[in-house]
């Protein structure tokens, strides 16, 4: 996310704006607890860090949850056959707390 929209909330936000530029950014802001949801065709996925780990699953209805070690490995979640690294940044982001 630009700089310039730190500390706003995602309602007064372009949602173009709270797309994630590069995996690092995607990266870093898990690592800092951060929350994430997303769509990806028409399915909609939720990232977040809890006490087991780093928790990704699909969404209404739940399912496919994995959890993961480190940031870097919830990369490798497969969404129908795609790979979290290779979709993320093209997503669509309907939650991002920042």
């Amino acid at each position: 996310m630009k700089k310039e929209n730190y500390g706003k909330s995602l309602e007064s936000l372009n949602l173009n704006s709270i797309k994630f530029e590069t995996i690092d950014e995607f990266i870093d802001s898990i690592e800092r607890g951060k929350e994430v949801g997303f769509k990806y065709s028409e399915k909609e996925y939720f990232v977040c860090y809890l006490d087991v780990g780093y928790v990704i699953s699909q969404v209404n209805p739940e399912k496919d949850e994995k959890i993961y070690s480190t940031s870097k490995e919830v990369l490798g979640y497969s969404i129908e056959g795609k790979e979290l690294k290779d979709i993320i940044v093209g997503a669509e982001i309907t939650w991002r707390n920042v």
